[in-house]
C-alpha cells in the first residue's frame, strides 16, 4: 500500500481540454503544453479503417476520411475509438519515451451544451480516460482552469472548488 501510494505520488497530472476542432493538453502544474487539431486521418481498407494521421493533416492523397471525434452538435464524443487514439497520441507526446507511471487526467469539454453534460456523457469521458490508461479521471465542467486554480490534495493535483 505504501509503495503504491509512493509510486502514484510521482504520477503526472494532465489537464485535457477540447473543442470540436482543437485539443489542448497541459501538465499540471509545470505548464508544459501541447495543442493539436482534434482530427484524425483514416484510410479505408475493405470494411476497416486505419489511422494514418493524428492531430495533423496528412497529404490529401493519403487519407480517405478525416474525423473530428469531438465535433458534433449534440454529443460531447461521437467517435469514441477515434477520440481514444487522439488522446493516446497526445499523452505519448507529452510523456515521451521510457517507463511512465500511469497518469491522472482532468478532462474538460470546452463547448457549452444546453443543460450541461448528461450522466452518459460524463461516463463516456471517464471511460475515455480509463481507456488511455489514466488512474484517476476528473470530468470538469465550466470555464477553463488556470494554473492557480489547481491545488495539491492528498498528494494529487486537483481543481480547486469554486465559490458559487
Amino acid at each position: 500500500m505504501f509503495f503504491d501510494r509512493l509510486i502514484q505520488s510521482w504520477a503526472k497530472t494532465f489537464y485535457v481540454r477540447f473543442t470540436g476542432d482543437t485539443l489542448h493538453v497541459s501538465e499540471v502544474p509545470r505548464g508544459r503544453s501541447l495543442d493539436l487539431p482534434a482530427v484524425i486521418g483514416l484510410r479505408r481498407e475493405g470494411s476497416r479503417r486505419r489511422i494514418i494521421a493524428v492531430g495533423q493533416t496528412a497529404p490529401v492523397e493519403a487519407w480517405d476520411d478525416l474525423v473530428w471525434p469531438f465535433a458534433h452538435e449534440r454529443l460531447v464524443v461521437h467517435e469514441f475509438e477515434i477520440a481514444e487514439a487522439l488522446l493516446q497520441h497526445s499523452l505519448q507526446l507529452m510523456l515521451g519515451t521510457g517507463i511512465a507511471i500511469r497518469p491522472r487526467v482532468i478532462i474538460h469539454p470546452l463547448r457549452i451544451f444546453p443543460g450541461g453534460l448528461t450522466d452518459i456523457e460524463r461516463r463516456a469521458l471517464r471511460e475515455l480516460g480509463e481507456s488511455i490508461g489514466a488512474t484517476s479521471i476528473t470530468v470538469h465542467e465550466g470555464p477553463a482552469l488556470t494554473d492557480s486554480e489547481f491545488e495539491r490534495r492528498d498528494g494529487y493535483w486537483v481543481p480547486k472548488a469554486r465559490a458559487v
